[in-house]
């Protein structure tokens, strides 16, 4: 299992871990895929390969205009009964995350959402969270993460400055919902009601790139919170990094308890989204369940600060825990 920290200064990610899994080569189909997801095929397949850095480099330059939304058809179609997400024991494959996208995306079009409008996420980790953004991207609107600590009025601002088209939470955060006035607001429990049975959107034909597929909020500790935009394209960029620092791929398992709405833990589901892998999503981090799903879930790898890495080695469980 690889281990990670969000301030490993080391110049090799793998130096000083040690990883039960190894990857695959990423299998083709190019007869049931459209051209970006054949780029990604290729970018993946020069890490799982060990093709010589400038053939990478020359072959991942046709990802440039990489959308998000095409991975996940591309692992639909190419690895439709693999699992992508897993949640309090329920497994996600591919096939069944691109379809419920697909119906989702269709009823958030119902409701006016079309390319370029903003779509607020406030609520904490679900597999909701990941199925209204990737939702969001098939229609080429654009994710604005919402931070479930965040006050009614903290709220309200970042809706009015992103200014969403439409907010999509949770019961448990309600009272964050009071200073919204008339946008409209989908909760995440009544979602089924906006999928659209047998609907299947598509992207516009050139679009991804350097549109943008996130606008992520900074905290506002010294002032009001700003919005920083992260396109298609960065997303790409630093997927195809880890990936590659990494060696990830569809065999890899990645625990991810933080926060979907923190950079760093969306980054960690796109990453592994990218890569084909699983992410096992948990709403929150606690040592001992940690140490428990690891072991239970055979994770392969764990992206976190080192303040995470010493309770779970201070816990009394540390020792009996296969990490293998």
């Amino acid at each position: 299992m690889w281990l990670c920290s969000g301030n490993h200064n080391d110049s090799n990610p793998r130096s000083s871990t040690a990883r039960a899994s190894s990857t695959g080569v990423m299998p083709r189909s190019p007869e049931s895929s459209e051209m970006p997801i054949r780029a990604v095929a290729a970018m993946l397949e020069t890490v799982t390969s060990g093709t010589p850095p400038d053939e990478a480099e020359q072959q991942s330059s046709k990802g440039d205009d990489m959308h998000l939304a095409d991975i996940g058809r591309y692992w639909a179609a190419n690895r439709p009964d693999d699992v992508g997400l897993r949640f309090e024991g329920r497994d996600y494959r591919w096939d069944e995350v691109d379809r419920r996208t697909d119906e989702l995306a269709t009823g958030l079009a119902a409701l006016g959402v079309e390319a370029g409008d903003r779509v607020g996420l406030l609520m904490g980790n679900r597999p909701e969270w990941c199925e209204v953004a990737m939702a969001a991207l098939k229609l080429d609107a654009i994710v604005v993460p919402m931070n479930v600590r965040f006050t009614a009025s903290e709220v309200a601002y970042i809706a009015d400055d992103a200014d969403c088209r439409v907010v999509v939470s949770e019961e448990a955060v309600a009272g964050s919902l009071s200073g919204l006035g008339d946008r409209r607001i989908v909760l995440a429990d009544e979602r089924d009601e906006h999928h659209v049975a047998g609907g299947r959107t598509h992207h516009r034909p050139g679009s991804g790139g350097d549109a943008p597929a996130f606008i992520c909020y900074t905290s506002g500790t010294t002032g009001d919170p700003k919005g920083a935009i992260l396109t298609h394209a960065s997303w790409n960029a630093g997927s195809q990094g880890w990936a590659q620092a990494m060696a990830l791929g569809p065999t890899d398992r990645v625990l991810l308890p933080f926060p979907l709405a923190f950079t760093g833990g969306l980054a960690v589901w796109l990453f592994t989204y990218w890569a084909g892998g699983c992410v096992v999503l948990e709403q929150a981090f606690d040592p001992a369940r940690g140490l428990e799903l690891i072991e239970s879930e055979r994770i392969t790898g764990l992206f976190a600060v080192p303040v995470i890495y010493q309770s779970m080695i201070d816990h009394p469980n540390w020792t009996d825990t296969d990490l293998s």
